[in-house]
């Protein structure tokens, strides 16, 4: 939940409108962000603005984070820019060096509020902040986009529904799918001895992967990936079912034509 911070902070954040961007003495932020605290009097944390989970705390968070610049995202995204204390090393238990942990070089965290758990920046240990949220702006611009690519997702996967027969194919009841996911099957005569019929069943599993965001098209020969859309993979099916089918058709009709089928066994087009 976002605390009621925004206003305070930006009132006390020295800003100045330049070439379009806002700018501090030590950062400037494209139009998507929008400085919150930096001005180093009244600086905020993270954690004053947005709330997520404290307790896994680094040595950075123990020693101290100095010069701490908030900013937001408007997609609802919160970043603190901050730098490492001189003395970082005197928190250390390993005993390491001052300059093995980058006493005063810069890094970020940020945390989305859809999920609230604070992640780091894609570069650390940087020599400015601006270097820092150069970097972390490119990475949260792919977030973004994955985000939206979702919602688009979730959007199509609940207007367009799976077609109710493919070929020989026909979708699996299953309660407890969701419209991402569908099982499509066929049971079909495959040969004829002294012992009777043998049929089998032949079944095409469509599976969707939240975190990769992207469906998975699979049976016992074949697998297909990086499906994006609902759509895209009705289209793939309907090529793919359709080529089964007519292999299904051609094996019965190789057992219908080499073997006395009993009436009960013959497949439909024979009857």
């Amino acid at each position: 939940m976002i605390r009621g911070t925004k206003t305070m902070a930006s009132k006390t954040c020295t800003q100045a409108e330049l070439g379009g961007k806002q700018r501090t003495d030590s950062l400037s932020v494209t139009d998507e962000w929008e400085i919150l605290s930096g001005d180093g009097e009244d600086d905020l944390l993270l954690e004053d603005v947005v709330d997520y989970d404290t307790q896994a705390r680094t040595l950075v968070d123990v020693a101290g984070r100095v010069s701490p610049i908030v900013i937001e995202h408007e997609a609802g995204i919160y970043a603190e820019i901050h730098r490492r204390p001189e003395d970082i090393a005197d928190h250390s238990k390993s005993g390491a060096s001052a300059e093995a942990l980058a006493a005063g070089l810069w890094d970020g965290v940020y945390v989305d509020v859809e999920d609230g758990k604070r992640r780091d920046a894609v570069t650390y240990c940087s020599d400015s902040p601006q270097e820092v949220f150069d970097s972390l702006a490119d990475h949260i611009e792919e977030v973004v986009a994955e985000k939206r690519e979702a919602e688009a997702q979730e959007e199509e996967a609940h207007e367009v529904d799976w077609p109710g027969r493919i070929g020989r194919f026909e979708p699996v009841p299953h309660g407890k799918r969701t419209p991402h996911e569908v099982d499509y099957s066929v049971r079909y005569l495959h040969s004829y001895d002294i012992l009777g019929t043998h049929y089998r069943t032949h079944t095409v599993q469509v599976r969707y992967y939240a975190e990769q965001q992207q469906y998975v098209v699979s049976d016992n020969q074949l697998f297909k990936e990086g499906l994006k859309r609902k759509s895209e993979v009705i289209e793939f099916l309907e090529e793919k079912l359709s080529e089964y089918s007519e292999r299904v058709n051609r094996i019965e009709n190789r057992v219908a034509e080499n073997n006395d089928l009993p009436e009960y066994a013959k497949p439909e087009q024979y009857r």
